[in-house]
């Protein structure tokens, strides 16, 4: 499987949604952890989702030995949950900065 590359992080963007279809299937059925910036086009660090893991905030995953790795759909399920978070924010509940 490669990489995306062809559109920014693989997705399709609408006016005020994001189309994960194109992710799901561009993915290979599992994704090592090592190798999830490569897949998700640096969307997200290993080491950030490393410490979302150890909070028991990060995607469904499971360990190959002393790898941990995640299936295509817990994977895209996570992303997209975290995305409608960020794009259900209404600007005007958001701080004010200093």
């Amino acid at each position: 499987m490669r990489p995306i590359n062809d559109q920014p992080n693989g997705l399709r963007h609408s006016e005020n949604d994001v189309d994960f279809s194109s992710l799901l299937e561009s993915l290979p059925p599992i994704i090592a952890h090592a190798e999830i910036e490569r897949y998700l086009g640096g969307l997200i660090s290993r080491r950030y989702l490393a410490n979302l893991n150890s909070r028991g905030e990060g995607p469904k995953r499971f360990r190959f030995g002393r790898k941990v790795a995640y299936k295509r759909e817990d994977l895209v399920a996570w992303v997209e949950k975290r995305a409608r978070q960020v794009i259900d924010l209404d600007p005007d509940a958001l701080p004010n900065g200093p």
